[in-house]
């Protein structure tokens, strides 16, 4: 018997507080007191997945040693490197944060991580959405929305608290000794964000190495947040954990981290990482006023809505430092726009990237297309979205076409329809949701080009949620190439041959693609072998893979950790 057989106890109390207002007696398998914790989260990415920091901060002040693995394409990760960590750290609890597109392969690793007789909690959007899919699983717990006072209840019930019970614990799911899956109330969002922790990020520092920058800077611990949640509704968007319920850090103590951070790493670039930071003029007024005296100088960008900025605003971000701003944009079609509930008209989207430019700052705008009710004439209108912006826009990044998440209002609407429902438990969906550029020459070298410059087109190609007409196919193919022609230009402004060549390449693939997938592939594999256009390292092996763009806008690029999937 292992060492975490013996520690575990198998408890049964008397509850009546489940959310069907039941009495059931609830099962608890409990972890080993103040234990060893391994965060994981498993989903590819480039950096510091820095979310995981704040339950780390929790469970470090309930008493548990806490470290973390993220899944990088500088290093990837598998089943057996996991299991390798539990072994060599004696790893009691894991905690594991999912996202739709890998729900298969994170329940083989649900399933490796029981084996070695860890206790296994999990949380993040999908089990958020699907919490009794988590636990059907083999997972212990599932945290639903917000985790970190979850976490905290949890960690006093672990180590035995007399006052606590599993049934109390709003916000969590599991399975009961009688089999049956118990979900608890739901939790109150978390308005005042000072009440928390500082993120604890020496969690990284076994494999910080992965994250560090050739200038010495981690990349992924520049992101800040200073608030969570988004007012808005848009039926794309899964805003099942943090929804539209705002919470906020106060300005000063967002100022504090930054100044921390910058100090303790270097740093003078960060990145604020709320999903719509100008949502409270005021508070972003204050922000201004204290970054600006922060020394040396820190730069810094941030994401909002084109119908929350004005030119006034904009200035003031520029001059306290701003030096990029991101639009969700996301359509220039009026129905596509209402259908949504984006809340914004065409008209503002044309104005706030022109607005921003003329403030002087670097704009980025989100475009999607491949909703249900598309037509020719929609995607004409983003056609002239992008020629009424283009000059004031650097990159447009259109990373796919639309995917329907659990939890959102599309998927809701049409899964049944189109027969997509529970679409992630089968293994041909596996990739959808991590935007794989596959209607390129070569998958794993020149889909590099279509990560960041051309546009993923192959849900609509293949019509894997949606049906789509012919005619439609083809103006989607347009679409395409009018933003990788604007793309390719800001990056490569002066190398025509470049971007002619890769023009051309990417017409002639979308055309085999579309006639011949499987030829395509093997030939532009074959030819690119020959032209030495392999994987050379492990280290780089995802990077190439999975479109990893390497510092194409200097050192900002690297600073901010631009170049690279989030």
């Amino acid at each position: 018997m292992s060492r975490r057989e013996l520690t575990m106890e198998l408890q049964q109390y008397d509850s009546e507080k489940n959310l069907d207002g039941k009495s059931l007696k609830e099962l608890s398998v409990k972890p080993p007191k103040h234990g060893t914790v391994l965060l994981i989260y498993p989903n590819m990415v480039s950096e510091a997945y820095t979310p995981l920091t704040m339950i780390a901060a929790i469970m470090e002040d309930e008493g548990y040693s806490v470290t973390a693995m993220i899944n990088t394409f500088r290093n990837p990760l598998d089943v057996d490197d996991y299991v390798k960590r539990v072994r060599e750290k004696k790893i009691d609890i894991v905690g594991i944060s999912s996202m739709t597109y890998k729900i298969i392969r994170t329940n083989t690793l649900v399933k490796a991580l029981k084996d070695e007789g860890c206790y296994v909690m999990l949380g993040g959007p999908h089990p958020s959405d699907c919490p009794e899919e988590g636990i059907e699983s083999g997972a212990d717990v599932v945290v639903r929305g917000e985790g970190e006072e979850t976490v905290r209840e949890l960690c006093r019930y672990w180590n035995g608290d007399p006052d606590t019970s599993m049934a109390e614990i709003k916000g969590i799911t599991y399975r009961t000794i009688d089999g049956v899956i118990c979900t608890t109330f739901p939790r109150d969002r978390i308005k005042d964000l000072d009440t928390l922790p500082s993120p604890e990020l020496d969690i990284f520092n076994e494999d910080i190495d992965i994250f560090t920058q050739p200038d010495g800077l981690v990349k992924g611990l520049h992101r800040v947040f200073t608030s969570r949640g988004c007012p808005a509704k848009c039926t794309f968007c899964d805003w099942t954990v943090f929804g539209q319920r705002m919470g906020y850090h106060s300005i000063s103590a967002v100022v504090d981290e930054i100044k921390k951070r910058a100090d303790r790493f270097g740093m003078d670039s960060f990145t604020i990482n709320d999903d719509t930071f100008t949502v409270n003029r005021h508070r972003v007024e204050e922000f201004c006023e204290l970054i600006s005296k922060v020394e040396p100088k820190i730069s810094w960008r941030c994401s909002t809505r084109a119908s929350l900025v004005n030119l006034e605003l904009l200035k003031m971000m520029k001059e306290a430092g701003c030096h990029l701003v991101t639009f969700g944009l996301e359509s220039g079609d009026e129905e596509t726009l209402l259908r949504t509930d984006k809340n914004i008209s065409v008209e503002e989207n044309y104005r706030a990237p022109i607005m921003a430019h003329e403030a002087g700052l670097q704009v980025y705008a989100n475009l999607m297309i491949g909703f249900p009710w598309e037509t020719v004439e929609s995607i004409e209108n983003n056609i002239k979205l992008i020629y009424e912006t283009q000059d004031a826009v650097f990159l447009y990044q259109v990373s796919g076409s639309l995917v329907p998440f659990p939890g959102t209002g599309i998927y809701k609407k049409y899964a049944d329809e189109y027969g997509f429902k529970d679409y992630w438990l089968r293994e041909e969906y596996q990739e959808a949701g991590i935007q794989t550029f596959q209607n390129s020459t070569n998958p794993y070298a020149i889909s590099t080009y279509y990560q960041r410059n051309l546009f993923d087109d192959a849900y609509i190609a293949e019509e894997v949620f949606f049906d789509y007409s012919n005619e439609f196919k083809r103006k989607a193919r347009e679409f395409v190439f009018e933003v990788g022609k604007h793309n390719l230009k800001s990056l490569y402004p002066n190398e025509p041959l470049k971007r002619s060549f890769i023009l051309g390449v990417s017409r002639v693939s979308s055309t085999v693609y579309s006639n011949f997938p499987r030829l395509e592939k093997s030939f532009g594999s074959k030819f690119f072998k020959l032209r030495n256009y392999k994987r050379p390292t492990k280290e780089r092996r995802m990077d190439v893979a999975r479109g990893f763009v390497l510092n194409k806008l200097g050192d900002d690029a690297s600073k901010t950790g631009e170049f690279g999937l989030q």
